[in-house]
């Protein structure tokens, strides 16, 4: 007995294809996937950086701060003029900081202007600030 096959030919071997996703679709499937997470991290790590950054900077701006007050506190208390150039090491909780001070008298003997440069490494990359500042030495009272 023989028996032919009748009806809609898409009905007849629905049977025999196989269930599922095939290989190159699995494959674009990951390979999509992973190209979303990649620029993900990729996005991560950037801001990771600038904020590290941002924190050594604001760490920088506080240690500037601390060195600003010293040379103004000694001028004004012991009446001793800021360097004509003095270069250093300031150390921060996370970095080494180098810098580089120059002063010059404006005008008179008692009003200096001074400039502070605050360099560090960041990233293979030379970061700073720069800070300009005037620091008056008060007067010797008159008897």
């Amino acid at each position: 007995m023989m028996i032919l096959p009748t009806g809609n030919p898409f009905c007849r071997n629905r049977y025999n294809r196989s269930l599922g996703f095939s290989l190159i679709e699995v494959m674009l499937c990951v390979v999509i996937l992973s190209a979303g997470l990649v620029a993900v991290n990729q996005a991560m790590l950037s801001s990771l950086s600038v904020i590290r950054y941002a924190l050594t900077r604001g760490e920088a701006a506080r240690i500037v701060n601390l060195k600003i007050w010293d040379i103004v506190s000694a001028a004004q208390h012991r009446r001793q003029a800021p360097p004509a150039f003095e270069r250093g090491t300031l150390l921060g909780s996370a970095k080494t900081l180098n810098y580089e001070l120059k002063s010059a008298a404006e005008g008179s003997r008692q009003l200096y202007r001074v400039r502070l440069d605050v360099q560090w490494d960041e990233s293979n990359k030379n970061r700073g600030i720069t800070r300009d500042f005037y620091v008056r030495l008060p007067e010797i009272p008159k008897k």
